[in-house]
């Protein structure tokens, strides 16, 4: 099948297409092992309607901005579709963000209201009344009660907004990345048209990033997969076992966890995954050759979050060194150096609408089109794409996280004990080099406390943002004529 020719613009058409062409079979799998729910494409459909319909007739309408905050789960995926059904736009923030942070970042969203699961309840609820905005809970029986109307049906056009996702926040903010209905459709489409999945597969990834909702549910969606939500790291195992997925989405960092598991199905007999997926950081050509030699092939795949997120995809296992990818959009390299290496700029109808609010932010990586990724590469001869760095000193860790480390040192080098600090990643962790104030008084009673200091600082932030590693250096670092570390 050719898919990008199928005529599915929204995810309106989409759930209604794969209600159709997949009714009768499961779409979801839920709930701990031994404790396991399950729904119909059919069914689901129908009761994303009626949800969608509940949110209309709440007054909810006309493209308002609602947010998600709560782990994956059933009732997380029934709401991300009843909000684009009904003509809205679901926000999906990090829900390991303080309250803080997440109050001030959903007010720059214009939220209208925040859908909470029972683990969120007491921080969407803080947020809510801190905004002077609805709180409400993820239903899912209870949604099997509203009475919809034969002729329901908001108009939604494919270029209407459905998804506000977020960036890692180079310059200290997430910038908030507005994914139109066609975006995200019609990259799972390309996607599927250079690798198809079949079968079934369990939902590691986190929904709120665009690898997940995008790459991993929206393809399976399409395939008529059957999708294990894995509700906790806990239950990876049992999961595997149970489920014995023919292919799985992951980011490297969950690699060498899954590795055991996979290798003990193997010797007992049960089948293994026919292939991996990786996206969000760098593979280890290490795993992939463990994968490999398991009879596992890794797959590698490079995006952004405001292309929906799929630029491009390998279709030979990274295995034994790099593989070039093949796009999935128009790419081009900007401005090659005498390597073939440049900026990757890229084009195609998964190219993000804007960043909300922010004209100025948007106008500087869009133009004619072009959408220029601040990724560097190189393309070969046959049109293989090669990633060989980036423009930025952006930290990818390995489980896909981004951080910028100039967010955090501005916030450490406040400490009066600290003169200068850069923070970068050592063994897949974040390391802090200090510069201490005062270094000649500098002693062992000092160093504990500054390293206190660290401990206690760090706390503040997402787990995947703090500083494990601290070590101290006796001069200052090398700066350039304007006086910035050099790195």
């Amino acid at each position: 099948m050719e898919w990008s020719s199928l005529d599915i613009k929204t995810t309106a058409k989409l759930l209604k297409w794969c209600g159709e062409q997949y009714a009768g079979n499961p779409m979801l799998v839920f709930g701990e092992p031994g404790n396991r729910n399950a729904i119909t494409y059919d069914a689901f459909y129908e009761k994303a309607r009626k949800c969608a319909y509940g949110y209309v007739s709440e007054g909810y309408d006309g493209g308002k901005k609602i947010a998600l905050l709560g782990e994956n789960s059933a009732q997380w995926i029934l709401h991300f579709f009843a909000i684009t059904l009904s003509g809205n736009v679901a926000v999906l923030p990090d829900k390991a963000q303080t309250p803080e942070f997440l109050e001030k970042l959903l007010k720059r969203m214009d939220t209208a209201c925040i859908v909470r699961s029972e683990t969120y309840k007491d921080e969407g609820d803080e947020i809510a009344k801190a905004l002077g905005i609805d709180s409400k809970s993820m239903t899912w029986d209870e949604v099997d009660e509203i009475q919809v109307p034969e002729d329901f049906a908001p108009e939604i056009k494919e270029e209407m907004p459905a998804i506000i996702a977020f960036t890692s926040g180079t310059t200290g903010e997430p910038k908030g990345v507005v994914i139109s209905h066609i975006n995200l459709i019609s990259d799972a489409l390309n996607g599927l048209d250079k690798l198809s999945v079949s079968g079934s597969t369990v939902l590691l990834l986190p929904l709120h990033h665009m690898y997940g909702i995008g790459t991993c549910f929206t393809c399976s969606l399409l395939s008529g997969v059957k999708i294990c939500i894995n509700s906790s790291l806990r239950y990876i195992p049992q999961d595997m076992m149970e489920i014995r997925p023919d292919y799985l989405c992951v980011v490297p960092a969950v690699m060498p966890n899954m590795y055991p598991v996979f290798g003990a199905m193997k010797k007992n007999g049960l089948p293994i995954p026919k292939m991996l997926l990786s996206g969000g950081a760098p593979l280890s050509i290490e795993w992939t050759e463990k994968y490999a030699a398991l009879g596992i092939p890794v797959f590698d795949a490079f995006g952004i979050t405001e292309c929906a997120p799929g630029i491009a995809i390998g279709l030979k296992p990274a295995q034994g060194g790099t593989v070039g990818l093949d796009p999935i959009m128009e790419v081009r390299i900007n401005e090659p150096d005498d390597k073939g290496c440049g900026e990757i700029i890229v084009k195609g109808p998964n190219v993000m609408l804007e960043y909300y609010g922010q004209q100025e932010e948007t106008d500087k990586v869009i133009a004619d089109g072009w959408f220029y990724t601040g990724d560097i590469g190189r393309m070969d001869e046959d049109g293989k794409l090669f990633i060989t760095g980036r423009l930025k000193n952006l930290i990818i860790l390995s489980n896909g996280e981004n951080v910028a480390p100039e967010e955090l040192e501005s916030d450490l080098v406040r400490n009066p004990m600290i003169e200068e600090v850069v923070i970068r990643q050592s063994d897949g962790e974040l390391e802090a080099e200090v510069y201490p104030a005062d270094i000649e008084n500098f002693d062992d009673e000092r160093e504990k406390a500054i390293r206190a200091e660290v401990s206690e600082w760090t706390r503040q932030y997402p787990v995947f943002k703090r500083v494990t590693k601290v070590v101290f250096r006796k001069v200052p670092f090398e700066k350039t004529t304007t006086l910035k570390i050099k790195r």
